[in-house]
């Protein structure tokens, strides 16, 4: 059996020990206390020369309890009137929701509300927000990292109470602080713009030019699902108000009420406002068909709006939900076919990699993947593209 005898000829052993140790635990303990730690364990092995297995295990032992108390632990999230499913994709439907958070901070989300949490660790999280509103209270701490995505602005926090809102299918962003500072960043904000307590933020994004060139039609993909050729500007625009009534939450009374007029003459002479409210209800209130439909529409009666390039990107969207992702892939090639400063550029790309990735096709998968990192080298998907690369890369 060897003896440990003089710390400095048995020094090399006894600083691998510790390091294999702190290792094995992945401990995200200061610089001092590892210092402070080591030093003091290195001293008494070093006055109390015995057998090697006796002072390794009960070192062993007290830095395991030491590491338990001080690595910091992931946070956890419960969820009250949210649908939370193991992906993390959250949906409010008639009541507010709320997101609470093992750390104290909560997230209050409207109805119609849709999302996802990108990133849960001990630091906090990272929330996207594709459509509606959310109201975040973080608590601060030292060492927190939270920020909130919406289309393609980003609010990064450490500690402070504010309102989210963004309707995806209008590019309409606002935010307005109840405590605390956050930076915005996004497209029109160069260098960013911080707000602190009192003030507010709203933005309409730019509008769309869709190119006057020859169509654009995607590589043949299976599945895929192929927008209908231009049509007349319809003549006629049944049906009230539907904005303001998709606004105010009544999903079910849109639908109904373009039920009544009967669905396909609506899809035929409604105006684009209307058929986009319809699509927001359809999608918002449940009915899946309806919103495809509706967004089929606005492609085919009005293909060089604003509105007909996102609905490229929401059908894209209804795709995946639909368990569709071939389908996918080829509605989000439409949309970033209409240019690469598209407000949602970053997330179809990103939204595409993972469609692809369910659908098996692992060669399209990586391609899209390192294309990803190298225009959003910080982008929302830029650690599933990593993961991607990393798994279907060449050995």
């Amino acid at each position: 059996m060897t003896v440990l005898g003089d710390s400095s000829t048995n020094r090399p052993a006894q600083e691998a020990v510790v390091a294999a140790v702190a290792a094995h635990m992945q401990a995200r303990f200061t610089e001092h206390t590892a210092r402070d730690g080591r030093a003091q364990f290195l001293a008494r092995v070093a006055a109390r020369p015995r057998r090697v297995w006796i002072p390794l295990a009960l070192a062993v032992g007290a830095m395991a309890l030491v590491l338990l108390f001080v690595m910091p632990r992931p946070l956890t999230v419960m969820s009250t009137h949210v649908s939370l499913d193991e992906h993390l994709h959250f949906r409010v439907e008639q009541t507010a929701g709320q997101l609470q958070f093992s750390d104290g901070s909560q997230a209050t989300l409207e109805p119609g509300a849709v999302g996802s949490l990108l990133r849960l660790d001990s630091h906090g999280a990272d929330l996207r927000l594709s459509t509606g509103q959310i109201d975040i209270k973080v608590k601060k701490r030292r060492g927190a990292r939270w920020a909130v995505l919406a289309g393609p602005y980003q609010v990064r926090v450490t500690g402070t109470h504010f309102q989210v809102r963004w309707l995806d299918a209008a590019g309409r962003f606002a935010i307005r602080m109840w405590e605390g500072e956050v930076v915005v960043q996004g497209p029109g904000l160069a260098g960013g713009r911080a707000l602190s307590a009192g003030q507010s933020l709203e933005l309409p994004l730019q509008p769309v030019v869709v190119p006057n060139e020859k169509p654009f039609v995607p590589a043949p993909v299976v599945g895929t699902l192929m927008p209908e050729p231009p049509h007349t500007r319809p003549r006629s625009s049944p049906g009230g108000n539907w904005k303001d009534l998709v606004a105010q939450g009544k999903y079910q009374m849109v639908l109904a009420e373009a039920t009544r007029h009967g669905l396909p003459r609506v899809l035929k002479h409604a105006s684009l406002d209307q058929l986009a409210a319809l699509a927001d209800a359809g999608r918002y209130g449940g009915n899946a068909h309806i919103a495809k439909q509706a967004l089929l529409a606005q492609r085919k009666h009005f293909p060089r709006s604003e509105r007909a390039v996102m609905a490229a990107y929401l059908l894209g969207r209804l795709a995946e939900d639909a368990g569709q992702p071939k389908a996918a892939v080829g509605w989000y090639d439409l949309y970033l076919y209409a240019g690469k400063h598209q407000a949602l550029a970053e997330e179809s790309l990103g939204r595409k990699m993972l469609a692809l990735e369910r659908a098996g096709l692992a060669e399209a998968t990586l391609k899209v993947a390192r294309a990803y990192k190298r225009q959003y080298p910080n982008g929302s998907f830029f650690h599933a593209a990593q993961r991607i690369e990393a798994i279907h890369s060449p050995k």
